[in-house]
């Protein structure tokens, strides 16, 4: 996606979605129907009103269970969402999730907030204050989900969040880098095994594969819009060589970088 902070699709069409990834985050707002979402092996299931939220780099996948079927995709840029959300409490929506917490039943207020998103995201992008005014609804639809379903005792404490958080975005940043975890912990203050515990309990995957889902991302982006070869876009995403990036890219994808560039 561009630079925007948010792009948003409207859909009616109730055909189901092969698992896949972004590396963007994203909102699926269910207006009308029911839908079975799919991360990883777990399943939620989500009746409308209601929105999903998924965290970048996190595969999913979605089985329509009704007839009638209507919803908006909102993709949000991971590098625009991070600098609006300072409280990782916020973030922390997206990015952590207890079991079955992707999915927020919504109320009219939140649903009376996506439709404001989804105008200025949509036919009122190019107006001048639209950008401004996106980030004002998603905002205050992420401030009323986390008032109203993150309360004290159903989520880690502020320090874990801030900890995942700050990791992740280090994570994020870095990706491209020879990383080692035990030094990323250590730069915290806390042991590796503690923070690949934690990271996991409320990410559901460990630092180490966090990691290379960013490698796999960039690696998906510069296959399909470059000219590079294997060698080159290896390096330029943190692999060794281009033997262990082809070996790490089967396992995600069940390809070879260049059959996934051919397809």
């Amino acid at each position: 996606m561009d630079d925007r902070l948010c792009t948003v699709d409207y859909s009616r069409d109730a055909s189901g979605f092969t698992p896949h990834t972004h590396s963007t985050y994203e909102i699926l707002y269910l207006v009308r129907g029911e839908a079975e979402v799919r991360f990883g092996g777990a399943a939620v299931t989500a009746k409308a009103p209601a929105a999903v939220l998924v965290n970048c780099l996190e595969e999913h996948a979605t089985h329509i269970l009704s007839g009638e079927y209507e919803r908006y995709t909102f993709k949000l840029s991971r590098r625009r969402l991070d600098e609006l959300l300072a409280d990782p409490q916020l973030s922390g929506l997206f990015r952590c999730h207890l079991e079955g917490a992707h999915v927020y039943p919504l109320n009219k207020r939140q649903e009376g907030l996506l439709h404001d998103l989804a105008r200025e995201a949509g036919e009122h992008a190019q107006d001048t204050f639209s950008a401004q005014a996106a980030a004002c609804c998603l905002k205050l639809f992420l401030i009323s989900l986390a008032r109203e379903h993150r309360a004290p005792a159903g989520g880690p404490p502020p320090q874990t969040l801030a900890l995942i958080n700050a990791v992740q975005r280090e994570l994020d940043r870095r990706f491209a880098e020879p990383v080692r975890i035990s030094e990323l912990a250590a730069r915290f203050y806390v042991s590796k095994y503690y923070l690949t515990h934690l990271f996991r309990a409320w990410t559901g995957c460990t630092p180490k594969r966090y990691l290379q889902l960013n490698r796999i991302s960039c690696a998906k982006e510069l296959l399909l819009q470059t000219n590079l070869t294997v060698s080159q876009i290896a390096a330029k995403c943190g692999f060794s060589d281009a033997t262990a990036f082809i070996r790490a890219f089967r396992q995600e994808t069940g390809r070879t970088p260049n059959a996934y560039r051919r397809q």
